[in-house]
């Protein structure tokens, strides 16, 4: 029934917060065996397939869930991050753009395009896309962290330390941030706060 369908869903979704990929996925399977057009597990498969490093299969995984449900911004920007780990950027680019579409505030998927423009250099497009992404979520760090590495790249460590500072208030485990605002406090000449 309905209830146990559910129960079997969220031990699967336990299984893979624990890192039991395996355990996860034979679930998984076995609830889309009886119910294939349940997108929530499909999903979820669709990630545990991600965490196994198996893309092609999360891939086709995702493209049936978009089949039954052509509006899922999560999905799409999944399938962008699937890209970009291929490094296929004009396939990660169209399934960001996709998300952004369906949900115009998703600030991962609008923070990932302008690392996309940035990769394909095309910095004033990325700062666009940045300045959108701070805009949507003023404390998202990974926008800030990417606005932070162009401005570092572009020579203004200014600007590049204080969205540094701003990740690491969000953030202040995020090492790389950590480095890199002591690298731009000591070309700014303020060599006690690198």
């Amino acid at each position: 029934d309905a209830h146990d369908h559910g129960i079997r869903r969220e031990r699967a979704r336990h299984l893979a917060q624990r890192k039991l990929w395996a355990e996860s996925e034979s679930l998984l399977r076995e609830l889309l065996g009886v119910l294939p057009a349940n997108v929530s597990a499909r999903n979820v498969l669709g990630l545990v397939l991600v965490r196994q490093g198996r893309l092609a299969d999360a891939k086709a995984e995702y493209a049936r869930s978009l089949a039954d449900d052509p509006k899922q911004a999560r999905v799409l920007s999944m399938l962008g991050t699937i890209g970009l780990l291929e490094g296929r950027l004009d396939e990660a680019e169209r399934a960001f753009r996709a998300a952004v579409e369906v949900t115009p505030g998703f600030v991962e998927a609008v923070a990932n395009l302008g690392f996309i423009a940035e990769a394909r250099g095309r910095a004033a497009e990325a700062r666009g896309w940045y300045d959108r992404a701070t805009a949507l979520d003023p404390s998202f760090p990974r926008g800030k962290r990417l606005s932070g590495d162009l401005w570092f790249e572009q020579g203004d460590f200014a600007k590049a330390l204080a969205d540094y500072r701003a990740v690491l208030r969000a953030r202040p485990d995020d090492f790389g941030a950590l480095l890199q605002a002591g690298s731009c406090a000591r070309r700014l000449g303020e060599p006690d706060e690198a």
